[in-house]
């Protein structure tokens, strides 16, 4: 998984090479007059004051992305403001835009998944929106994050269910897997749970670099569990041991 793709903001001069939902081998292109952006209606009316500057500039844009192998086409939307940038020239400053990425159709995928065919199919469907909501709603990403967890646990025939009505939690579902089989397997899990659960109770709390941490953590594990290549575990295993050690403390929004 490549972390910079997936970056809060872009600028038009250095839009990211984002993969293509269909091909997954080509870059999505952005050609300039396929993007478009506007005022939004408080930034229009707000540039009759005297008082107007660069910083109460809120925009709105549209796109069309297209793959550079396979030709496909992805719509995308969002928002964008100006961002003043000093330099060491005699100019002192100059301004640029910058924008946010809501929303992509199809959506843009944000790790790999080498055997596709192998994984569940509601392991499948789990990531797709986690996926979707990772520019929106980090909270709810990490909750669709965490329900992919549950639907491995599935996969792996482990129970969801106690005499047919009570509810197992997670945390308990990931004891139950076998230790001997799956020791790394189940220290990821659990760091991923802690990253759900603070994006399902604590809404807006959530640290978006942990999402991504949770991501690559879900990444490793369709990596272990339906292999294409060899994968390596040592850094996902530190990643998810530190994770659990602060019980998931260290994944709330610095203030």
């Amino acid at each position: 998984m490549d972390e910079n793709l997936f970056a809060q903001h872009f600028f038009l001069d250095n839009v990211p090479h984002w993969p293509c939902p269909f091909c997954a081998k080509g870059i999505l292109r952005l050609k300039e007059e396929d993007f478009q952006k506007e005022d939004n209606g408080e930034t229009e009316t707000s540039r009759s004051s005297s008082q107007f500057d660069f910083d109460w500039v809120q925009y709105v844009f549209h796109g069309l992305l297209s793959c550079n192998l396979c030709n496909e086409k992805v719509v995308f939307c969002g928002t964008g403001s100006i961002e003043r940038d000093y330099d060491d020239t005699d100019h002192g400053s100059s301004y640029c835009d910058y924008f946010e990425p809501k929303y992509f159709h199809p959506t843009v995928r944000i790790i790999v998944i080498e055997s596709e065919i192998a994984v569940p199919r509601q392991v499948l469907s789990s990531v797709k929106k986690a996926c979707e909501l990772f520019w929106v709603d980090l909270d709810s990403c990490a909750n669709r994050i965490r329900t992919a967890v549950e639907y491995i646990l599935d996969g792996l025939l482990i129970e969801r269910y106690r005499n047919l009505t009570i509810r197992i939690p997670l945390h308990t579902r990931i004891d139950m897997l076998d230790a001997t089989k799956y020791t790394d397997l189940k220290t990821v899990f659990e760091a991923v749970k802690w990253i759900g659960n603070v994006g399902t109770h604590e809404l807006g709390g959530l640290q978006r670099e942990s999402v991504i941490d949770g991501f690559r953590m879900l990444e490793h594990c369709l990596s272990v569990l339906y292999p294409k290549t060899p994968v390596d575990t040592a850094q996902i295993i530190t990643l998810a041991e530190n994770i659990n050690k602060a019980k998931g403390q260290s994944l709330y929004k610095r203030k």
